[in-house]
């Protein structure tokens, strides 16, 4: 093993010069007329060396700060304060001791390379910082705008533009100059056929379509009290689903169809959906005064089978719908709750 004899650190056989102050290792250190203090300058060094090694860095500090109080020209503290301001992580205080080490000792390659190496890094930190600072003031549409992706597609839709308008433009030419020429086009010579045989050729007629397969017209404000009514849960727990509501703003009226899941539902279950109903609508719309409810059930038919059918409608206000306890009627109180009532199977006997 080889130590230096200026830092009394220990190296490997291979090693020539000290990794801490440059000297050539098995050289002493040529004498300078040592005094006391000399000796104590070097002891207070060494032992803020094998601190700074422990990564004790206030200690390593005041044991650097004792050496220059005996010597403030000793390069060797400024360079080894340099060295722990390093490891601490604090660049510019370790830039500003490296540079008093080189301006004592110029000749002193390892200080200048190392103030070199920190140079650089607080070049590239500061750099970072900078641009950091432009990133935070910069406002969203200047990151858009650099963004390659984006500039692309605004170049994809001036083309577009472009191409649509020159389609346009040609298209436009092109009428007006068969428009000024009188242009018109051939027309495929039509063989009218005979009588009789216009007669055979003549397809039948199609079926007529079913009047529910007409898609059905709502005003905007009827298509947002259906889509608002068919959220509600009470209504999909008990198997209600609405069909159509059209509203009547003349008379603060409405009239509500909806189909029950139920096949051959009596008529109290028949009522009891439709009160549910009419109060689920009275509190969606409180401008809704008169309600029309419209049921239609699976019921069975003339032929033994079963056919939707109109199963009763009612009139109720909301008077009526909202004084009775859903919970606690009976069949009779909100069989009174509707008038002018009609059931399948009794025809023209309203109540």
């Amino acid at each position: 093993m080889k130590c230096c004899a200026r830092c009394k650190l220990e190296f490997t056989e291979d090693a020539e010069f000290c990794s801490l102050c440059g000297n050539r290792l098995g050289i002493p250190t040529p004498a300078r007329g040592k005094t006391p203090a000399d000796a104590d300058n070097e002891q207070l060094l060494a032992d803020a060396n094998v601190l700074r090694l422990r990564k004790e860095w206030r200690a390593a500090v005041e044991k650097c700060t004792q050496a220059l109080e005996l010597d403030p020209r000793d390069p060797e503290a400024h360079s080894l304060l340099g060295r722990i301001y390093e490891d601490k992580g604090d660049i510019d205080e370790a830039i500003r001791w490296l540079q008093m080490a080189v301006d004592l000792s110029p000749s002193s390659r390892p200080d200048q390379e190392a103030l070199d190496v920190l140079l650089n890094k607080q070049a590239r930190i500061r750099a970072a910082r900078a641009a950091d600072a432009r990133s935070e003031d910069e406002s969203w549409y200047d990151s858009l705008w650099k963004s390659p992706k984006f500039r692309s597609l605004v170049g994809y839709a001036i083309l577009a533009f472009f191409a649509a308008a020159l389609t346009f433009i040609a298209g436009s030419l092109l009428f007006l100059l068969t428009k000024e020429r009188g242009f018109v086009p051939p027309q495929p010579e039509i063989r009218q056929p005979s009588p009789r045989a216009a007669i055979e050729q003549t397809p039948a007629p199609a079926p007529s379509a079913p009047v529910e397969s007409v898609p059905e017209v709502r005003s905007a404000a009827e298509q947002q009290l259906l889509a608002q009514i068919r959220g509600y849960g009470l209504l999909t727990q008990r198997g209600i689903g609405v069909e159509s509501i059209i509203l009547d703003p003349r008379k603060r009226s409405a009239t509500a169809t909806f189909r029950l899941q139920k096949v051959n539902p009596s008529q109290s279950e028949v009522l009891a959906e439709a009160l549910v109903l009419s109060s689920v609508l009275f509190v969606a719309r409180q401008e809704i005064n008169d309600l029309t409810v419209r049921a239609i059930a699976s019921l069975p038919d003339e032929f033994g089978g079963q056919q939707w059918t109109l199963a009763f409608v009612g009139d109720t206000t909301r008077a009526r719908a909202t004084a009775i306890d859903m919970s606690k009627a009976t069949p009779d109180q909100i069989r009174a709750v509707f008038t002018a009532s009609y059931f399948h199977g009794e025809r023209g006997k309203a109540q």
